[in-house]
């Protein structure tokens, strides 16, 4: 893969062998024969409703190409089942979305405090969406499950390089993808939340090869 002018290319190298007769002898030439082809982005399927900041056609799209096998999504720390929520337009694709929050206002949505201690009585599922503030980071430390898509909330308003985590202020970008990581989980974008694949579905990735340079900040 090569950049010009931040464009990811991607350079197909064709190889022919030539041989030349001169007074010292034999010369191979090799030729190459290089085309470039723009390749797609990951950003480019931003978007749609109800999510906060585009998640959800993004999320659409790596269901279609990981294909879950169990169609459940959880996700926590909303009080109401649309409002910004990065699974609630699952429900109409055949998925049982189900809920947890603290202060629910609305039926459906399961009346509980997630914690480092109860976490892992979620029900196994296979899109997992954490939004408590600062206590994100500490719960999916907690967290044994290995759902295939992870929507977790980071503080972007905190220094991305240099790692950071308190239960007021909750954690920065690179201590959250030291964590991943260390879970298996492959960064895919950075929205306000980080979403994260499971390594072993990162081929199917192949428009967000350079995370560094096509990664969407939004750090303040």
């Amino acid at each position: 893969i090569g950049y010009i002018t931040g464009l990811p290319l991607t350079l197909t190298v064709l190889l022919s062998m030539k041989k030349l007769s001169n007074t010292r002898g034999i010369i191979t030439l090799l030729f190459l024969t290089i085309t470039e082809k723009e390749t797609m982005n990951i950003k480019q399927f931003l978007g749609g409703h109800p999510s906060q900041n585009g998640e959800t056609n993004l999320i659409t799209e790596c269901i279609k190409r990981i294909k879950p096998k169990l169609k459940v999504a959880v996700e926590f720390g909303a009080p109401t089942k649309e409002w910004c929520s990065n699974i609630y337009h699952l429900a109409s694709e055949g998925w049982d979305c189900k809920y947890f929050d603290i202060d629910p206002k609305e039926g459906d949505i399961v009346k509980m405090e997630i914690t480092t201690d109860n976490v892992n009585s979620l029900p196994t599922c296979s899109v997992w969406s954490c939004d408590t503030d600062g206590l994100c980071y500490s719960i999916w430390k907690a967290y044994n499950g290995k759902p295939d898509i992870v929507i977790i909330e980071i503080n972007s308003s905190l220094d991305p390089n240099e790692d950071y985590f308190t239960i007021d202020e909750g954690c920065n970008f690179s201590l959250m993808n030291k964590l991943a990581k260390s879970k298996g989980y492959e960064l895919l974008i950075h929205t306000g939340n980080c979403i994260y694949i499971q390594k072993e579905y990162a081929h199917l990735f192949k428009d967000a090869d350079s995370l560094a340079c096509f990664l969407q900040f939004n750090f303040r």
